[in-house]
């Protein structure tokens, strides 16, 4: 017998005032308090809440809500706003966009917290532990998630303790350090479209414009780019050219006495 599909359903959102929300005490994240904080804190300020919260509302003894919502999730964020409410850079009653959670449903609060911790960009664990230990900066752990290969972002953190430089933007580079970029004219001429329909993967960063990510096979992209121009060079043929080659790149010097010719017709004499 076939099973019934349910129907799936957004949690409703809305801005809520700031001291209408209080951090729940299901939430599962526990980060020191400290730089982190205050860095996350400051990141709201340059660009915004990036991500609203998810709440729930708190109920009364009956059972009806009091207007108040518990934040079991985005426990950062909520201390991030909390430290710019208490230094006056923020109104207690600034609106924040939240998720409102449904509180008749089956789902807990902890499970809720747990849910937005595990399904987010993927960041090796043992990464998550160095940044909650305040052993990396907001920033820098930003910048590991423009790759969701673990292994990868843990070679590039190790190559990093023998480094003096430690600049997020140095990560991005190691981390896509062989990958061609979108706007590449390689990347250009095949398209973006055609070289992730040919089984190609792109990266892409979160936080920073990145002009459409990075290819991560090159491989494949030269093979797509030498079809296309073999594709090009078969519509010259007709034209009675008898030798026609096509390549990514000529060698050095290869063109340096080509010269176009440009042909004129002449009028005909009687």
């Amino acid at each position: 017998m076939a099973t019934a599909i349910q129907k799936i359903t957004l949690s409703s959102s809305r801005d809520i005032p700031f001291n209408k929300l209080v951090l729940s005490q299901s939430n599962v994240r526990r980060v020191k308090a400290g730089v982190s904080i205050e860095e996350l804190a400051e990141d709201i300020i340059r660009r915004t809440l990036l991500q609203g919260l998810s709440v729930r509302p708190i109920l009364g003894a009956e059972g009806q809500e009091t207007g108040m919502f518990e934040v079991p999730a985005g426990g950062r964020r909520y201390r991030a706003l909390e430290l710019l409410v208490k230094q006056k850079r923020l109104a207690k009653t600034v609106p924040v966009p939240c998720v409102v959670r449904d509180p008749s449903t089956d789902v807990s609060a902890d499970e809720d917290s747990l849910a937005e911790n595990v399904q987010r960009v993927a960041v090796s664990g043992r990464l998550l532990d160095v940044y909650a230990e305040d052993g990396m900066t907001l920033e820098q752990l930003m910048a590991f998630t423009v790759t969701s290969d673990h292994a990868r972002q843990e070679q590039v953190w190790e190559g990093l303790s023998r480094s003096h430089n430690r600049e997020a933007y140095f990560i991005r580079r190691q981390l896509t350090e062989g990958a061609v970029r979108v706007a590449d004219r390689r990347a250009q001429f095949v398209g973006a479209e055609a070289y992730e329909a040919a089984g190609g993967m792109i990266m892409r960063d979160l936080f920073e414009h990145d002009d459409g990510g990075w290819l991560q096979d090159p491989a494949l992209l030269d093979r797509l780019v030498i079809e296309k121009l073999q594709a090009e060079a078969e519509t010259l043929r007709p034209e009675g050219w008898k030798w026609i080659a096509v390549a990514c790149d000529f060698p050095y010097g290869h063109t340096a006495c080509l010269r176009r010719l440009t042909g004129e017709t002449v009028q005909l004499t009687d």
